[in-house]
């Protein structure tokens, strides 16, 4: 970016554009005093006018452009300006800071090649460059911390970053791009320190919640002696309490490795399809007792075997289950759905259930969001199921989304690459 003050130049035509309107000016007033050449003294009075009209438009868009340079070089992010062929036309300093380069090294250089951009440890194609998406789409491209995007520095420092890429627009015309970064290293230590302190708790509540649920299951099935009704009652809801909590505390731990990105996914070939009816036999009792009826259909038939993490792919689908079944307020028919695509499977289950409110619906995958008309049918949930479903399913390469209107029920569908799960290091099973 050009530094907010005039060149030289400018200020030279400037005070010969000042120099010439005067002389104008004092011709024309000179000419028309005498009345010698009317015409003439007019003419050169207007011109005169016109010099310092245009001088007065010239120095309010020059004005106008140093405060936007001003404003630039003042921002706390980097900011890149490429033409159409990717080359740096123009940065700011922050730029220049966050990517330990000299000025020399960014101007004229091919931004593919002075920013190198990692996702999941692997260095991006160049096609999927954020700058070279946002000017080959045509639309606005955004990393947030979630997207585990990483830029390396011209010392080789490779860290975390936030952007917004978008391409620049004159007459209908993309005439380049710009991009707008910063590094967000403290952000994601504290990200990774918010599900370290998760796991930690968790671990260190779910050895305790164990042994009680193991007393007082050992209680109820008389091993020290014969209770009274009312020992076996208050027992019964310890019994119940330790369960759920255990069951939360499995959640969030899920949730945390989810988040910090440290779980393995290890695919194998499977029949998805006779995996969903095993989870819908495992989940039939819950149903009859909601009167459920679960129905699957697959297309094509037989249903093709697919690459998944067998245990990542059924905690999935058990939790759009369970939500479905959860919901149901009434009689009805849950629908899973198998379907092929160009490119991917989708899965969906469908219910008949309360539905989800439209204004809901953008936060429905947020950790601990619950719609209202959910809270108030059934206030037990925890609003992780969900969350925790959209962080294995963008995990593994897929898209998830709902469909939804209120007491018409609720469709959530899922998708999985052809190729198959997209495998990824860690150092956790998600159960371990």
């Amino acid at each position: 970016m050009e530094k907010p003050l005039l060149h030289w130049s400018v200020r030279l035509v400037m005070a010969f554009s000042v120099l010439i309107g005067i002389i104008f000016v004092v011709l024309g007033v000179v000419e028309l005093y005498f009345w010698r050449h009317w015409a003439l003294g007019a003419l050169a009075l207007v011109s005169g006018f016109l010099i310092f009209g245009n001088l007065l438009l010239l120095s309010s868009l020059i004005r106008g452009k140093n405060h936007l340079n001003a404003v630039v070089f003042s921002m706390g992010e980097g900011l890149i300006e490429v033409d159409t062929r990717f080359r740096i036309v123009s940065f700011n300093p922050m730029a220049q800071k966050i990517l330990s380069a000299s000025p020399g090294q960014l101007l004229n250089k091919d931004i593919r090649s002075v920013i190198n951009a990692f996702e999941n440890n692997a260095k991006v194609a160049e096609r999927d460059h954020p700058i070279v998406k946002a000017i080959g789409t045509g639309l606005k491209v955004v990393a947030d911390l979630d997207k585990d995007l990483y830029f390396e520095d011209f010392n080789g420092r490779r860290f975390p970053v936030i952007l917004s890429s978008s391409p620049i627009v004159l007459e209908d015309k993309i005439i380049g791009g710009v991009i707008v970064f910063r590094d967000s290293t403290e952000e994601k230590r504290f990200e990774e320190a918010e599900s370290n302190f998760i796991a930690t708790a968790s671990h260190q509540l779910r050895t305790p919640l164990t042994s009680m649920r193991w007393f007082s299951e050992m209680l109820l099935l008389g091993d020290v002696g014969k209770l009274t009704k009312k020992q076996s009652h208050f027992l019964e809801r310890v019994y119940q309490g330790a369960e759920r909590m255990i069951k939360l505390i499995g959640l969030l731990l899920q949730v945390a490795r989810s988040e910090a990105g440290k779980i393995r996914i290890e695919p194998v070939l499977t029949d998805i399809k006779e995996a969903v009816e095993n989870l819908v036999r495992d989940a039939s009792a819950k149903a009859e007792e909601k009167r459920q009826e679960i129905e699957i259909t697959a297309e094509p038939s037989p249903f093709p075997k697919l690459a998944v993490d067998q245990e990542i792919f059924s905690i999935v689908v058990r939790n759009l289950l369970d939500n479905a079944i959860t919901y149901s307020s009434k009689p009805g028919k849950i629908i899973i759905s198998l379907s092929k695509n160009k490119d991917e499977v989708e899965i969906s289950v469908k219910d008949e259930g309360i539905g989800i409110p439209k204004k809901s619906q953008e936060h429905i995958f947020e950790k601990f969001f619950r719609a209202d008309n959910a809270l108030a049918y059934s206030p037990d949930g925890w609003g992780l199921s969900l969350s925790l479903a959209k962080y294995l399913v963008e995990a593994w390469g897929g898209k998830i989304w709902c469909v939804s209107e209120v007491d018409k029920g609720a469709e959530f569908l899922f998708t999985i690459p052809e190729s198959g799960m997209q495998v990824r290091e860690g150092w956790a099973r998600l159960n371990e």
